[in-house]
C-alpha cells in the first residue's frame, strides 16, 4: 500500500469527522484493499476483512459480507465492494443490507440483494383464503371432475370460463381437465417454480412429479408441441374478453338486464372473427340475439331428439342435460329482457337518451320523463 493513498483516506476520515455524517463515499484507491474484484466473487473473502474488526461477531460479520461489504476500518467502518459507498456508526439493531439500500438506493447489487429477501406476493390476493377459492367453483359444472375442493385445496379458482382455473399466488391457468388428473400434480407440473405448491408440498413433491418418465418424455418431445399449448391456458384470450366486458357498450348492454353468458358469447367470437371488439350497442345487441337464435335451434334439436329416442327419454349424459336446461333458462330469461317493462306486453325498442338503457315499447315511451334504471332526465 502506497503512502499517498493512506494520506487521501486519512483526508477523508478526518473529513467524515468533522461532518459527524453517516456515510461517506471513498475513491477507489483509497481502501486498503486495492482489487476489490475479489472481494466481488466471494463473500467468504469479505468475510476474512472483518477480522480486524474487534469484538465483531462471526454471524454479525457475514450480514456486513452478504450486503456486500468489506471491513477498511478505522473503527466500524466498511465499503461496499460494488458501489465504493462507506458507512460507519453501526447500531446493533441496524440491519446492513437495508441500510446498504437506504445510504446507496443506486448499487445494483443492494437492489437485487434486497429483491431476493422479500417474500413473494399473491398475484390474486382475495383469493387467498381456500374458502374464497372455492367459493368462486359457484357455476361450475357438477359432473366436471377434478371437483371444486380439491382444485380450491391446490391453490385454485375458477376463471369463469369452460374448465379454466387459476393459480391466486403464480397466476398460472390450466384448463382441459381430464378425470385421473391431480390438481396438485398438475400444478406442480406446470409452474414448478410456484412458490405456494413449494411451501404446500415440497420441493422433493415438485421433484417427483418432474422426475416421472412419461411427463418428462412428453414435456421434452417436440412432437408433443401441441399436448402442451392446449393443457397451459393462455392469458391473452380470457384477457381480452374481459377487457371488453368492462367496455361502456358491454356495460350499456349489460344495463338492459341481458343475460352475462350470451354477452360474453357474443365477444368471444367476434374477437375470434377479427380481433376486434364491438363499437355501438346495438351491433352487440344484434350478436346476442343471433347466438339466442342458434341456442333456440339447438335447443329445439336435441328436444327432438329425446322425442325421437328408443323409449327411454333420457340423454346420453348428465351434463348434456344440464346444458339443455341452461339454453331453456337462458332464452325465458332474454325474452322477458326484450318485454316492454311498463306494459308487458310489446316489445322493448326505444333506447332513452342520454343513458342509452333500451326498457320499454313505443306507446309507453312518451309517457316517461326520467329513466327507470338510472332516473336520468330523458331529452
Amino acid at each position: 500500500i502506497t503512502s499517498k493513498p493512506q494520506r487521501a483516506r486519512s483526508d477523508v476520515i478526518d473529513l467524515c469527522r468533522k461532518k459527524n455524517t453517516r456515510f461517506v463515499t471513498i475513491r477507489q484507491h483509497s481502501s486498503p484493499y486495492a482489487d476489490h474484484v475479489k472481494f466481488q466473487d466471494s463473500e467468504e473473502a469479505r468475510i476474512q476483512t472483518f477480522s480486524g474488526w474487534t469484538g465483531i461477531r462471526a454471524t454479525r460479520a457475514r450480514e456486513f459480507a452478504e450486503a456486500g461489504f468489506i471491513y477498511i476500518g478505522p473503527e466500524d467502518r466498511v465499503q461496499c465492494v460494488f458501489c465504493g459507498g462507506v458507512l460507519r456508526k453501526w447500531k446493533n439493531k441496524d440491519l446492513p443490507l437495508a441500510e446498504h439500500h437506504k445510504y446507496f438506493p443506486d448499487c445494483s447489487f443492494a437492489v437485487e440483494s434486497l429483491a431476493a429477501k422479500m417474500p413473494p406476493m399473491p398475484r390474486h390476493s382475495k383469493y387467498k383464503s381456500e374458502p374464497s377459492r372455492l367459493s368462486s367453483f359457484y357455476d361450475w359444472d357438477p359432473d366436471w371432475l377434478p371437483k371444486p375442493a380439491e382444485l380450491a385445496k391446490a391453490g385454485f379458482f375458477y376463471a369463469g370460463w369452460d374448465d379454466r382455473v387459476r393459480c391466486f399466488f403464480c397466476n398460472g391457468a390450466l384448463c382441459h381437465w381430464e378425470p385421473h388428473d391431480d390438481p396438485w400434480a398438475e400444478h406442480a407440473r406446470w409452474f414448478p417454480k410456484c412458490p405456494y405448491v413449494r411451501q404446500s408440498k415440497g420441493q422433493a413433491f415438485i421433484n417427483g412429479v418432474l422426475s416421472n418418465r412419461t411427463l418428462t418424455r412428453m414435456l421434452q418431445d417436440k412432437t408433443d408441441h401441441k399436448i402442451v399449448t392446449k393443457r397451459h391456458a393462455t392469458q391473452s384470450e380470457s384477457d381480452r374478453v374481459m377487457s371488453q366486458m368492462v367496455s361502456p357498450v358491454a356495460r350499456a348492454v349489460l344495463s338492459m338486464g341481458v343475460p352475462k353468458k350470451l354477452v360474453k358469447m357474443a365477444l368471444k367470437k367476434k374477437l375470434t372473427e377479427n380481433g376486434e371488439g364491438f363499437t355501438s350497442t346495438g351491433a352487440l345487441l344484434e350478436a346476442v340475439c343471433n347466438i339466442n337464435r342458434e341456442l333456440e335451434t339447438e335447443s329445439e334439436m336435441v328436444t327432438r331428439d329425446i322425442n325421437n329416442d328408443d323409449g327411454t327419454g333420457i340423454p346420453s349424459s348428465r351434463r348434456r342435460t344440464n346444458h339443455n336446461l341452461w339454453l331453456a333458462e337462458e332464452n325465458r330469461l332474454l325474452k322477458e329482457q326484450k318485454q316492454c317493462k311498463v306494459c308487458l306486453d310489446e316489445d322493448a325498442c326505444m333506447t332513452f337518451i342520454p343513458c342509452g338503457h333500451l326498457m320499454c315499447c313505443s306507446s309507453c315511451a312518451p309517457s316517461l320523463k326520467v329513466c327507470p334504471i338510472c332516473r336520468a332526465k330523458i331529452k
